[in-house]
């Protein structure tokens, strides 16, 4: 049987990708954005079902009471949940990502994973990914550290796609969380008051998008099904003792 801890990453993982289903959905309408706010606020506002999950201490942490149970997740489980709960408010919208618990989800993720250290291929990508979605987040608010937030997850990302993993990488959600970075950088570039000064960068990063989504149009942004399904969280399969199974 599953721990109480596992559990609760399976409880937090349903309630996540439920919600990036129907905040997600092909739908650019008045009514529809309303739905988003509605349904992200709902799961990720203060003492949100959701946000209890994501806020409290993970199951093995000091912090974690003895037999923590109902809010306890694992560690590398609540490093992507809380990723994934943050850049899917980033995705939702401007006035979504300004929301006051997007960016201590975000910053948490980055935390997390400063200490943990994940090496899994899976997993090793919430880094340049967690500074990408915070990069978007500060937006025009703080342009220069928007902007060197990216640089460094571009720096990231293109080590990941070179380095040991990148067998890995290039496989999955590997291309697409790449991609990913890059459009979101060339986006924000866009937008700046320099933007007429930095059309061959954004030029560059829509090339590059394209090239590792592997599409010949130009390409400004990904749709709505690539963005749910680099948002949805895949839950490893739980690990078996002897004892188990019954031996």
């Amino acid at each position: 049987p599953l721990s109480s801890s596992g559990c609760d990453d399976l409880e937090a993982a349903r309630r996540l990708n439920h919600l990036v289903a129907i905040t997600l959905r092909d739908c650019g309408s008045s009514e529809g954005h309303a739905l988003r706010s509605r349904a992200l606020e709902a799961e990720l506002a203060d003492g949100a079902p959701l946000a209890r999950l994501l806020v409290a201490p993970a199951a093995d942490s000091p912090e974690a009471p003895p037999g923590a149970g109902a809010g306890a997740t694992t560690p590398l489980a609540r490093m992507a949940l809380r990723l994934s709960a943050g850049q899917l408010a980033v995705c939702a919208g401007a006035e979504e990502a300004a929301r006051p618990w997007v960016a201590p989800l975000l910053v948490a993720a980055l935390k997390d994973c400063e200490v943990l250290q994940p090496t899994d291929p899976m997993l090793k990508p919430v880094l340049f990914r967690t500074l990408a979605a915070l990069g978007t987040s500060h937006g025009h608010a703080e342009p220069v550290t928007a902007e060197g937030l990216f640089r460094s997850s571009v720096d990231h990302a293109d080590q990941a796609a070179a380095g040991p993993l990148a067998a890995a990488f290039a496989t999955g959600r590997g291309r697409l969380w790449h991609a990913q970075v890059l459009l979101d950088f060339a986006q924000l570039l866009e937008n700046s008051r320099r933007a007429e000064e930095r059309k061959s960068d954004i030029a560059s990063f829509r090339r590059k998008a394209g090239e590792l989504l592997q599409v010949e149009e130009p390409i400004v942004g990904l749709s709505a099904k690539d963005l749910r399904w680099s948002l949805v969280w895949l839950p490893p399969p739980p690990q078996i003792s002897p004892a188990d199974l019954g031996f």
